[in-house]
This record gives structure tokens, C-alpha cells and sequence, in this order.
């Protein structure tokens, strides 16, 4: 079942909510940054999508001193926190949906998103709005949840109740599909694998509220019952290895894709198109 944007955007502007979780997010901004940093590209104009508190702006506006920035985030509340900071000076900071934000088409040179795109309803209508955004032979760089992602944590909550717990996340195929049909021709995914350990139960159910939490459609409303409550903490002790602990994957992928002007030949609906796959 996909995210519900509201409930996405009233989580993410929970910043105290959401402090805990910011480590996932800035150890895949670092593999994405590698990944720049040895790519040959002129950047007037770049815009981060679900740019946060402006991180990732701050490393982009060192490695592209003379461009225009712009961050743009879906909750408000990191957007106000990072314009009010300034850490990023001449920023512009927006606060609109990835889905529907209306720019000029063939704006920027780079469109950079870290771990948001997954959190969207519409993951074509957001990777085609990129496409329009972009200039000719300009960059989509970003980074997202995969489709391996917590699978431990949906079997814990597996029949535990008749609630939404537990997203499903993009299989990396489907994506590139994706990319391909919004107009990216020949787009570069990788897929690479965090995985983080507890002991403590609430330890790790804190951090997967931190990193977000539950924004299906089909969420349970009110508080789980204390019966159900205690049937999660058996599945999750059910997870323990030999040395007693709690292992959480997370498959991140890492995509990049340049727009490319083909001949109309090579775009009519039907064509086959290439997608580079390391994994």
C-alpha cells in the first residue's frame, strides 16, 4: 500500500520525532555524495528534493560554489528550521509537493533527492516532473528505500492485527521501468544494504519511528491494545540470533540518470530501452 502524503508530511514535521533517525539518511546522502564527486557536470541551478533541514546543501553548495540552490521539502516546519538557520547562504527554501511542484521545464542542471522518494503516493508522477525539470543533459542523483527494506519488521507484524503496519518499498526493477517510461533512457541503479542491530526492543521501535513510521492509509488509529503490543514483542524476540540480537535490513538504492535529447525513434512507446543494474 503506498503512503498517505498528509500523514508523510505531518510525520517529517515532527523534527524532535524524527531527530533519531537522521543517521540512515546521512550515511546514503555519503554514497550518493561518493558518487557525485567523481562525475564530470556543470551545475548553474540545482534544486534538493525533500531537502529536510538542508544537510545535503550544504555539501552540494562546496561542491558547486557558484550555482543556485533551492531546497524543497513537503512538511514546512524543516523548511522554516532551515531558512531560519541560513547555513546555506543565497538558498532559496520551498515547501510544496514532489508530485506536483510547478517549475519552468529544463530548469536545473542537477535534481538531487535523498531517501525521499519513497515516501511518495505517485513515484512516476514525481520522476516525470523531474524529467521536466531538468535541462538537457542535466543529472538526476537520489536515493531511496528498496524493496528489501524491513522485511523482518512486516513479519513481526504479519497477522498480528488487521492494520497497516509496515510500507511496501520500490523493487529496483520496477523503478528503473519507471525512470525509463518518465524519460530517462538509460538510468544507473545500484542497490547496497545497511543493516543496524538492537537489544533493545523499544530501541529499535523508537528509531522506526524516527525514520518515519507508519503513514499508510490503513494505519491503525489509536494505540495498539496491550494483547497485541505483547504478541509484537514475541515475534520480535522470535528474531533474536545467537549473541541475542535484532538485525533490521535496509536495502538502499542509489540511482542516477542523465536527460538525454534521443531521436523520436528511440522514445516511441513500445521501444525498448536500456537500464543499467549494478548489484
Amino acid at each position: 500500500m503506498h503512503p498517505c502524503s498528509d500523514k508523510v508530511r505531518q510525520l517529517f514535521g515532527n523534527l524532535p520525532r524524527t531527530k533519531e533517525g537522521r543517521f540512515l539518511w546521512r550515511e546514503a546522502a555519503s554514497r550518493l555524495q561518493e558518487r557525485l564527486s567523481v562525475m564530470a557536470v556543470d551545475v548553474d541551478r540545482l534544486i534538493d528534493v525533500g531537502c529536510g533541514q538542508g544537510p545535503d546543501l550544504l555539501w552540494l553548495r562546496k561542491r558547486f560554489p557558484q550555482s543556485q540552490v533551492i531546497g524543497v521539502d513537503g512538511a514546512f516546519p524543516p523548511v522554516r528550521q532551515a531558512s531560519r538557520n541560513n547555513r546555506v547562504t543565497e538558498a532559496a527554501w520551498l515547501c510544496g509537493n514532489a508530485e506536483t511542484m510547478l517549475f519552468q521545464p529544463e530548469t536545473f542542471d542537477l535534481v538531487w533527492s535523498n531517501m525521499m522518494l519513497h515516501w511518495a503516493e505517485d513515484i512516476g508522477a514525481v520522476l516525470s516532473n523531474w524529467h521536466q525539470m531538468l535541462r538537457q543533459e542535466g543529472l538526476l542523483l537520489f536515493s531511496c528505500l528498496g524493496y528489501g527494506s524491513l522485511h523482518e519488521l512486516y513479519h513481526a507484524f504479519e497477522r498480528l492485527d488487521g492494520y497497516g503496519h509496515v510500507m511496501t518499498f520500490p523493487d529496483c526493477q520496477q523503478l528503473g521501468e519507471a525512470l525509463v517510461q518518465s524519460g530517462f533512457p538509460s538510468p544507473v541503479l545500484e542497490r547496497e544494504w545497511i543493516s543496524l542491530t538492537y537489544q533493545d526492543i523499544n530501541v529499535l521501535l523508537r528509531d522506526i519511528r524516527a525514520l518515519g513510521g507508519n503513514p499508510l492509509a490503513d494505519r491503525r488509529q489509536g494505540l495498539m491494545g496491550k494483547g497485541t503490543f505483547a504478541q509484537l514483542v514475541q515475534n520480535l524476540e522470535a528474531l533474536r540470533d545467537e549473541a541475542g540480537q535484532i538485525t533490521l535490513r535496509f536495502e538502499i538504492i542509489l540511482g542516477h540518470a542523465f536527460k538525454e535529447n534521443l531521436p523520436k525513434k528511440e522514445t516511441d512507446a513500445g521501444q525498448e530501452r536500456p537500464i543499467g543494474f549494478y548489484r
